[in-house]
């Protein structure tokens, strides 16, 4: 990439401005991606089982960077970038709320503090991977990049589900939680791009793969019509 003086950089600052609040939101994403691929691939290679302590750590990291998750999204969605603040919001609960929430009381039903069913964060995780599918549509148009962002995760959350409601085989659910521990490595892979993208908007263009299902020209498909 070829050095931009600092005169061209103000002169792109003012006209078009420099990076974008999707920044912030994205970046807890990632992070948080990252966080349920060393989770996911943990239990799996572990057998499904995670010493007290991890989880603990998982469950306050979660909780913690669920603030700044929220209130980035909440950023995005009243400066009416809509979709993804919306999707990254429903995120949010997901992996911060939920999750985090969940690996806290397991650590609390471990010291025998609580009794602990994981059958309702299933359902939590089933209900949200469904939703987020709903929403893929929104995305059909987008890059390659944007799509996997959004449709990894939505399988990650699925597999959360099936596997927190025990809806699989229980000499499946370890195999299962470590190819949704993959699926979300991949997610937080995506983000990295997504994070430049938006931090560097203005300065360069962030390669960001084809778009899958581009719009058709509707004024071409008028002209052929009327020729």
């Amino acid at each position: 990439m070829a050095l931009v003086s600092q005169q061209e950089i103000d002169a792109i600052h003012q006209k078009a401005g420099w990076g974008q609040p999707l920044g912030v939101p994205a970046t807890v994403f990632t992070i948080f991606s990252f966080i349920c691929c060393a989770q996911g691939i943990g239990l799996g290679a572990a057998g499904g089982t995670m010493s007290h302590t991890t989880n603990l750590s998982f469950g306050i990291v979660q909780v913690i960077l669920f603030i700044g998750f929220f209130f980035g999204s909440a950023l995005l969605i009243k400066r009416n970038v809509n979709l993804p603040g919306q999707t990254y919001m429903i995120f949010a609960i997901a992996f911060g709320g939920v999750g985090g929430a969940s690996n806290i009381m397991a650590y609390l039903a471990a010291e025998g503090m609580i009794a602990y069913d994981p059958f309702v964060f299933g359902i939590v995780n089933m209900v949200i991977g469904i939703i987020l599918i709903i929403e893929l549509p929104a995305y059909f148009h987008g890059t390659l990049v944007d799509w996997a962002t959004s449709f990894l995760p939505c399988l990650g959350l699925l597999i959360y589900g099936i596997t927190g409601m025990g809806l699989c085989p229980p000499e499946t659910v370890s195999a299962l939680i470590f190819a949704a521990g993959v699926l979300f490595g991949l997610t937080g892979v995506g983000g990295m791009f997504v994070i430049a993208s938006a931090l560097l908007e203005g300065i360069c263009a962030v390669p960001m793969g084809p778009v899958l299902f581009p719009k058709k020209d509707a004024n071409a498909k008028s002209n052929r019509e009327t020729n």
